[in-house]
């Protein structure tokens, strides 16, 4: 079965990995422009393409004639897209005979769109849906081919869910490509376009925490940043302040103090080379706009790491 590939970051070459170990005749791996949050670059794909004797390409525009002609010349059965940077065409989903594949981060039809992991954590899902679809002109609105979920806790960090979608992914996709390889009837699911959410992306400015917001929120908002993105943020006077982590102390600590306090920063030594410095910082209960003004007993205190 051959099965053409274009994609990039970690999440694709994973991908891109497991299709070849599972033996299909993969006939081009192309990629296109990275981008810091999907990590690794073209080169590392480029790499495997030469390891395993594959044409290799970096491409600028897959809707151009040029590429259309391309794909069509290898006659695949199925392409797997992951992570691509602009809109397919129907031109080139139209050309394979399975249709083209993709994984999506989010419980389609719902989370349609960009960051979906980091607005589920925002909007306190209970789980992340991960879903591969054959995709159509529309983002992300093809018919789904399978779905998992993975549980979202008061602990999951958008890294967590990044590195889950990883991992469940590439065995939802694996699985497809090997029923279409043993024959097996797969049965595409029509989205229900009434329960269809678009997701919007996440800017870097959005990173800054509101303390006047409620505590859980503030919480969320931390865990739905980090890892390959940037950390949410603060300001301590004219110093911006990264906040990795948060945790919530119980009962609440013996301190009076306004939102975003900051007080008690001692120096710690870490595993990595440099030390961190350690900081508590007390956000408010949530209360009504008349008593935001006053100190108040805060139930949720922050250990931020900043260099």
């Amino acid at each position: 079965m051959k099965v053409g590939f274009m994609g990039r970051g970690k999440t694709g070459l994973r991908i891109l990995q497991s299709i070849l170990d599972c033996g299909f005749d993969v006939p081009f791996i192309w990629t296109c422009k990275h981008t810091p949050e999907v990590g690794v670059s073209p080169e590392a794909f480029e790499s495997i393409a030469r390891s395993h004797e594959i044409p290799y390409a970096y491409v600028e525009n897959i809707n151009q004639d040029e590429w259309v002609k391309r794909l069509a010349s290898h006659d695949i059965d199925t392409l797997v897209a992951i992570f691509w940077m602009d809109k397919v065409g129907k031109r080139v989903l139209d050309l394979p005979d399975h249709g083209v594949l993709n994984l999506h981060g989010g419980a389609l039809p719902r989370y349609r769109g960009n960051a979906a992991a980091n607005w589920a954590i925002l909007e306190d899902e209970t789980e992340l849906g991960i879903t591969v679809h054959k995709m159509v002109p529309e983002i992300d609105a093809g018919p789904i081919l399978s779905q998992e979920t993975v549980p979202i806790t008061e602990e999951t960090t958008v890294e967590d869910l990044i590195k889950a979608t990883r991992e469940v992914g590439t065995a939802l996709i694996l699985d497809t490509l090997n029923d279409f390889r043993q024959n097996i009837p797969v049965y595409p699911k029509s989205q229900d376009e009434s329960k269809a959410m678009r997701c919007y992306p996440r800017l870097p400015e959005y990173g800054r925490i509101d303390w006047t917001e409620s505590v859980t929120r503030i919480d969320r908002h931390i865990r739905s940043l980090g890892g390959p993105y940037p950390d949410a943020y603060t300001y301590h006077g004219h110093d911006r302040v990264s906040i990795h982590e948060a945790s919530v102390l119980e009962p609440c600590p013996d301190h009076l103090a306004e939102p975003a306090t900051l007080f008690a920063p001692k120096r710690r030594e870490t595993s990595g080379s440099e030390p961190v410095t350690e900081y508590s910082l007390y956000p408010e209960y949530p209360l009504t706009t008349a008593n935001r003004s006053h100190p108040v007993r805060s139930s949720r205190a922050f250990v931020i790491a900043s260099a």
